[in-house]
C-alpha cells in the first residue's frame, strides 16, 4: 500500500498503521474494543480494520463497490437557480470548477480523479460514518481550480465536537476546519458489518482446516487390554510410530486400521452458516438479498426497482446536499460571491417518472395554467442557455403535440 502525505506545510514520509494488517488474527473482542474507541472519538483502529475488510472480504468488497457505483454512474450538472445574469455566471463558474477538479488521496497520492472520484470518496460516509477531505482552491484568470485531498478516517480523531488530523506515531495534530475541509456524516454500515466479516474469516479458516483434514486418513489402534495397561500403552506407541511412517510389530490380538474421514465428514453446517453471514452483509449494504436466496453463489444482489430507486436517490441527494452546503460556497467565496444562485445536482433522470411529469405539464398547459420556466428546467434537469450561440432552436406553436 503506497503511503504519502500531501497535507500540512511539511510532508511526512510515512504513515504508521494503527493496528495489525493481519485480519486472520483479529478477534471479536478486539473489534468490540475498537468499536468502543470509535464511539468515544478515536476512529483510527476501527476505521483501519474496516478499510482492510472492504479490500479483502469479497462479500463486503462487492457490496460496497455496487453501492458506490450506483450513484457515481448518474450524470451530474450545474443548474442556475433563476434566470438572472448572475445565476448564469455562477453556473459557468461552477461548471468550469467541477470539470477541472482534481481529487487524490493521502494514500495512493498519485491516483488522480475528478468528480467521479469525489463522489466515490463522499460515499465512504455510508460505510465509515465519516468522509473527510481537504479542499485547496486557486483562482486563475477568473476561474477557480480545485484540489481535493481525501483523508483516511484512520488518521482522524474527534474531541469536544471537533475533528483532528492525528496519525499514529506522528507529530501532526491538526484541527480540521470546515473552512477548508469537506466533512460528510453518513450511516456507518461497517459498524454492524465488521463483526460479521470477522466471523466469515474465522468460519472460512476452520472450514478450510476441516476440509483439508477430510482427505487425510485417520489411524485407529484397537487393543484387547484395559486403558492405561501396559498393553494399551505399548499399542499407543506403535500407532504413533506407524503414523510417522515407520514399520511396527504388534500382537495378533491388537489391530491398527485406517479410517477414511470422508465417510463421516459433512460440510452442510459450515456452508449454511457461511452463506447466512454473507446474506447479512449483503442486506446491510444493498437493502435486500434477493439473488442469494434464489441463486446459491450470487452476491450483492441488484435490487428490485423500488428498493434500488429508494437507496440510490437517497445517496444521490445526500451527496448533492453535502457539495452544495460546503463545497459550492467555498468556490464562489473564492471569487467574492456570497449569494448563491447556482448549485450542483446529481441527476436522477434514469429513475424519475418523466412520463408522468410530462402528462401533468401537458394538462396544466391545456387548461391555461402557466409555470415558471426555471422550475420546468429544474424538474427536467436542464439549464438556461449561456449565450445566443448556445441556444437550441425552438418551434413555437399552439398545438398540444408541440408542447
Amino acid at each position: 500500500m503506497e503511503l504519502e502525505i500531501g497535507i500540512g506545510s511539511k510532508s511526512e514520509t510515512e504513515l504508521s498503521f494503527p493496528t495489525s494488517t493481519n485480519l486472520g488474527t483479529l478477534t471479536e473482542d478486539q473489534m468490540r474494543q475498537y468499536l468502543d474507541e470509535f464511539k468515544t472519538g478515536d476512529f483510527r483502529r476501527a476505521a483501519f480494520i474496516w478499510e482492510l475488510q472492504i479490500e479483502r472480504d469479497e462479500a463486503v468488497a462487492v457490496c460496497v463497490s455496487k453501492r458506490k457505483k450506483a450513484v457515481a454512474r448518474h450524470d451530474w450538472q450545474v443548474v442556475a437557480l433563476d434566470g438572472s445574469a448572475e445565476a448564469t455566471a455562477q453556473r459557468n463558474i461552477l461548471l468550469d470548477f467541477f470539470r477541472t477538479i482534481q481529487v487524490r488521496g493521502l494514500v495512493g497520492y498519485n491516483n488522480i480523479s475528478g468528480v467521479n472520484g469525489l463522489l466515490h470518496h463522499l460515499m465512504d460516509a455510508i460505510g465509515y460514518k465519516y468522509a473527510v477531505s481537504r479542499v485547496s482552491l486557486e483562482v486563475v484568470d477568473g476561474k477557480v481550480q480545485g484540489y481535493i485531498n481525501t483523508i483516511p478516517l484512520w488518521c482522524i480523531v474527534a474531541e469536544k465536537n471537533e475533528l483532528y488530523f492525528r496519525p499514529y506515531n506522528s507529530n501532526q495534530n491538526r484541527k480540521i476546519s470546515l473552512k477548508d475541509h469537506l466533512v460528510l456524516v453518513g450511516e456507518g454500515i461497517m459498524e454492524s458489518c465488521c463483526i460479521l466479516s470477522i466471523r466469515r474469516f474465522q468460519t472460512l479458516a476452520k472450514w478450510h482446516d476441516y476440509t483439508v483434514g477430510l482427505g487425510i486418513p485417520g489411524i485407529v489402534g484397537i487393543c484387547d487390554g484395559l486403558e492405561g495397561s501396559a498393553e494399551w500403552e505399548a499399542l499407543a506407541r506403535q500407532v504413533e510410530s506407524f503414523a510417522s511412517g515407520e514399520n511396527v510389530v504388534i500382537s495378533s490380538v491388537d489391530k491398527i486400521e485406517n479410517v477414511t474421514r470422508l465417510a463421516v465428514g459433512g460440510t452442510s453446517a459450515f456452508s449454511s452458516y457461511y452463506d447466512e453471514l454473507r446474506r447479512s452483509i449483503t442486506t446491510a449494504w444493498r437493502g435486500g438479498d434477493l439473488s442469494t436466496r434464489s441463486e446459491k453463489y450470487s452476491m450483492g444482489a441488484t435490487l428490485q426497482a423500488v428498493e434500488l430507486n429508494l437507496i440510490e436517490l437517497d445517496d444521490a441527494q445526500m451527496l448533492s446536499d453535502a457539495i452544495n452546503s460546503q463545497l459550492v460556497p467555498m468556490v464562489l467565496a473564492a471569487l467574492g460571491k456570497t449569494e448563491i444562485k447556482a448549485e450542483f445536482r446529481i441527476q436522477d433522470t434514469a429513475r424519475s417518472e418523466i412520463d408522468k411529469d410530462l402528462s401533468i405539464d401537458k394538462f396544466l398547459y391545456n387548461v391555461g395554467v402557466s409555470q415558471s420556466k426555471s422550475d420546468v428546467l429544474v424538474r427536467y434537469h436542464r439549464s438556461n442557455p449561456t449565450s445566443e450561440q448556445d441556444e437550441f432552436p425552438v418551434r413555437v406553436g399552439n398545438k398540444e403535440s408541440e408542447l
